[in-house]
């Protein structure tokens, strides 16, 4: 018998305490186990030690942006696979591109739904 499979986990990082929140209630709503932190810094100080089924990004914050921790991750080989959604405000065709283009798995424009964020997240647990 295999045994049950553990419940997914999902980084959530903004710097937006309520966009993290929201976040997080859809993931405990699809259930998701997740984890918030407030910057890029602090994200990438928690996956060099937890891991993550999925990541859910802000572009824009203070000090190390969204895309410059995206780079960091697809730079380390212990993050090769990483699922990492951006979760942006930026919903621009044009700008979302830029994102998909940097090496995002999908864009999220805020404010999300649960739909979305359940479409988004679904390609990591068929990894």
């Amino acid at each position: 018998m295999t045994p049950p499979k553990s419940q997914p986990r999902l980084l959530i990082v903004d710097d937006n305490l309520i966009n993290r929140q929201l976040a997080q209630a859809f993931a405990e709503m699809l259930g998701w186990d997740s984890a918030e932190v407030d910057s890029g810094e602090t994200a990438l100080e928690v996956v060099s030690r937890e891991a993550f089924d999925a990541i859910l990004l802000d572009i824009s914050m203070p000090g190390i942006s969204g895309v410059e921790v995206l780079t960091a991750l697809r730079a380390d080989a212990r993050h090769a696979g990483q699922w990492i959604l951006a979760y942006t405000a930026h919903a621009l065709p044009e700008e979302t591109e830029q994102l998909v283009q940097a090496g995002f798995d999908r864009v999220l424009v805020k404010p999300i739904t649960i739909e979305q964020l359940e479409a988004a997240l679904a390609p990591a647990m068929a990894r």
